[in-house]
């Protein structure tokens, strides 16, 4: 097995002496033998396959309080308190899609193998993954993610392999287990005395303008959806902010917020509730280049469906702002609508925030629909929160540092969620192309009309 070694910030593989241990041992294992390792060579597709995963395979951020630990990582260096209190969840599914269903799933009410433990002991949780009783396959890669209340607290790729030599050429960055192994799944969270869900510096991405709709605003639930966006208190001087910014700039490819009415579809609750508030809701019309100099007094910044990119300039000066204690509430649409360039300038966005959250596109639950209790999540977002009216989304796949805010019908598929941001500037060339985007292949709608909003 590969191992992924933990430095300060993330997690890099790292080949050990547990590798050529658990090679030697791999017969007692109840499954593939490592017999005629050079009758095998790595599957080329295998191998591409784990190229495109290495952007954020071992990573594991130690803010986030998590810590993998042997035999996933070689070393893990921590010094703060154990949080036994938790009911993490253990997800495995099978990259890059990692559409569902899962390929198998562990909480702490399972039981048996199925069962996520606690060692109170060694103070660490734990969950023996068996890829034979899973059906694991040989040439498929598979992402193990840790989850607490929805959010990811930490992820890693494993590449189930047929014998020990091709675990040993598997692609650097990649960890590699033999087909029919158990991995010990070991992993430890600690105590955050800060909390998590601190509003404020961060952006929150809806992929559907529906759910903010005269139409949507039916239902009370919505209504409360907007009173938590604006209302919330935070640390900075941009607490005692007033103002709203809606921007229907950036070459906007849907004027409807700031203007009150696209087509039959008005806004006007969503303006006049904001307003309720005592807020001054402004709109501009930013070109490229000039979202730089956001008044003291603005609080909560809407931007509306841009398709033109930020430039290093604006990225800074909305990092700035986040640092000041407000918040980026972004607002796309499912990707028949939006476009290949919106979910562009959506990521890149996203990624030189420093958020790991991203657009992954398709079109899900088209037509007006009331999203259930039990697809909403715990947020200050969605607090008093019981359902939602929207139309049409793509989907999100949030990532360690993110939160979900509510899923869809299926209670499958992350429709928004929140990131924080990271309010650190960034030089030129750190801006993000396409190139590098985590896009995904998702389910196509047939019955798909990709110049209506609400997808049909």
């Amino acid at each position: 097995m590969k191992m992924i070694k933990k430095s300060m910030q993330t997690s890099k593989l790292a080949i050990g002496p547990f590798l050529l241990f658990l090679l030697a041992i791999c017969t007692a294992f109840t499954v593939v033998s490592c017999q005629n390792d050079s009758d095998h060579e790595v599957s080329p597709d295998l191998d591409a396959r784990a190229e495109t995963l290495v952007v954020k395979i071992g990573e594991v951020t130690e803010e986030e309080g998590l810590f993998f630990l042997a035999p996933i990582v070689e070393s893990a260096s921590y010094s703060g308190t154990f949080d036994a209190s938790l009911s993490p969840v253990v997800e495995i599914c099978a990259t890059p899609a990692c559409e569902p269903p899962l390929h198998t799933l562990f909480t702490v009410d399972g039981s048996g193998a199925e069962k996520v433990r606690i060692d109170m002991e060694n103070e660490h949780y734990i969950v023996n993954w068996n890829t034979k009783e899973s059906g694991a396959v040989a040439g498929q890669t598979y992402r193990v993610s840790v989850k607490v209340e929805e959010q990811i607290m930490g992820y890693f790729d494993v590449a189930v392999v047929s014998t020990g030599a091709q675990a040993k050429a598997v692609a650097p960055g990649v960890m590699a287990l033999v087909a029919g192994q158990t991995l010990p799944i070991k992993f430890r969270i600690e105590k955050n005395d800060d909390g998590v869900q601190v509003p404020g510096r961060d952006i929150v991405v809806f992929n559907d303008v529906n759910i903010f709709s005269d139409l949507s605003m039916a239902n009370p639930n919505n209504i409360r959806l907007i009173d938590n966006l604006v209302n919330f208190t935070t640390a900075g001087p941009r607490n005692s902010g007033t103002e709203v910014w809606f921007d229907c700039g950036h070459n906007t490819a849907y004027n409807g917020g700031c203007s009150g009415s696209v087509n039959s579809t008005t806004f006007n609750v969503l303006r006049s509730r904001i307003q309720s508030h005592g807020l001054t809701l402004t709109n501009v019309s930013s070109s490229v280049g000039t979202l730089i100099n956001i008044p003291s007094n603005v609080k909560t910044l809407f931007l509306w469906l841009p398709t033109l990119s930020y430039t290093v300039a604006e990225v800074n000066a909305l990092k700035q702002f986040a640092a000041e204690g407000g918040r980026i509430v972004f607002i796309g649409e499912h990707e028949g609508f939006y476009t290949a360039t919106g979910l562009t300038v959506e990521n890149e966005l996203l990624i030189s925030l420093g958020a790991v959250l991203r657009n992954t596109g398709g079109a899900v639950d088209c037509g007006l629909n009331v999203l259930p209790t039990a697809s909403i999540r715990q947020h200050p977002i969605t607090e008093g929160i019981t359902d939602l009216t929207m139309a049409c989304a793509s989907v999100i796949e949030p990532g360690p540092d993110d939160y979900a805010l509510f899923y869809d019908k299926s209670n499958t598929r992350v429709l928004a969620g929140v990131a924080k941001i990271d309010v650190t500037p960034i030089a030129a060339e750190l801006v993000v192309s396409s190139s590098r985007m985590m896009m995904m292949s998702q389910p196509a709608d047939e019955n798909l009309n990709a110049g209506s909003t609400t997808g049909r």
